[in-house]
């Protein structure tokens, strides 16, 4: 049963959790429908809680930018479901335009408090389409963020990431397209590091019928920790023949294929600009891409 509340009223409600917020850093997330409709609201809350709890917000950006600028100072995680970048496909996907979608993204792109410990712009997309998406994020990443630290999910202020929902798509309609975005950036140097529980003479397998070279820097010994696989790649485009086997045998496991493998790879690519772009192809529905700055991803690796 749905109930009216003022915010002094959600925040006696929640105040049960103020310990376990500042033990872990957390806080509250206001989610929808669109919450932004309900700014005045989100404004007055977060004057009345806890400096140290932090806000997050879901919210799809599609309204007035007066919304967006009430909350703005009090927002410290953005997650954003964007759907689509074009503008034909996202009316045919949800009736409505998304002009406003794209111009208050800009806006907040172009405006985020980077100096909040956990700043966080998370892009969603929903890929039934099978487009990809067009605007930038390079702008997002303006402070020290270190490869391991990002896919661990120890989040640094200043990241952000697009995340890739593949959930209603084929499996080799979700192979075609990770092969299709991976291969649409240069590589200069790159690794594909695997994390596999598998018996190594699987793996060898896989590389040998593919001419792949590889070093296995912890080998997988039947239990919970994960062996690990790094193959580097110099001034070439990463082998699709290859990508293919290894993206469908790795979607296949959800699906209990009979030649899947239990992996979850990690593609970083330096493609000799300004930006390391990392994926983790996390599993059948979709993968995440980050952008990080070359400088500081090399100083993350003297640091190991």
């Amino acid at each position: 049963m749905w109930q009216q509340m003022d915010a002094q009223q959600i925040l006696d409600e929640v105040m049960i959790d103020d310990l376990y917020f500042k033990a872990t850093n957390g806080g509250v997330t206001f989610g929808g429908g669109e919450p932004l409709l309900r700014s005045d609201e989100i404004v007055a809350f977060c004057q009345l809680k806890p400096t140290d709890w932090h806000i997050a917000i879901e919210t799809s950006l599609n309204v007035n930018i007066h919304h967006l600028l009430a909350v703005a100072p009090y927002i410290d995680h953005y997650i954003i479901d964007v759907k689509d970048m074009n503008p034909d496909i996202y009316r045919r996907y949800t009736s409505v335009d998304n002009s406003q979608v794209i111009d208050n993204l800009r806006w907040l792109i172009a405006h985020v408090d980077w100096n909040r410990w956990d700043s966080l712009i998370l892009i969603v997309l929903i890929m039934s389409f099978g487009n990809t998406i067009i605007v930038s994020m390079k702008e997002l990443f303006t402070d020290d963020i270190y490869l391991k630290k990002v896919f661990a999910r120890r989040i640094k202020r200043g990241i952000a990431r697009y995340c890739c929902i593949m959930d209603y798509m084929s499996r080799p309609q979700k192979v075609k397209h990770t092969i299709k975005r991976l291969s649409e950036i240069p590589v200069k140097r790159a690794h594909i590091i695997i994390q596999y529980w598998e018996d190594d003479k699987k793996m060898a397998r896989l590389f040998k019928r593919h001419n792949i070279v590889y070093r296995v820097t912890r080998e997988y010994k039947n239990g919970a920790t994960p062996g690990l696989i790094d193959i580097t790649i110099s001034n070439d485009q990463i082998n699709r023949k290859f990508l293919k086997e290894l993206l469908s045998r790795h979607y296949g496991h959800d699906f209990s294929a009979n030649n899947a493998i239990d992996i979850i790879p990690f593609v970083i690519i330096d493609a000799g600009g300004d930006e390391i772009i990392a994926f983790h192809l996390y599993d059948d529905r979709g993968f995440y891409e980050y952008y990080i700055p070359n400088a500081l991803y090399q100083q993350s690796i003297r640091q190991k």
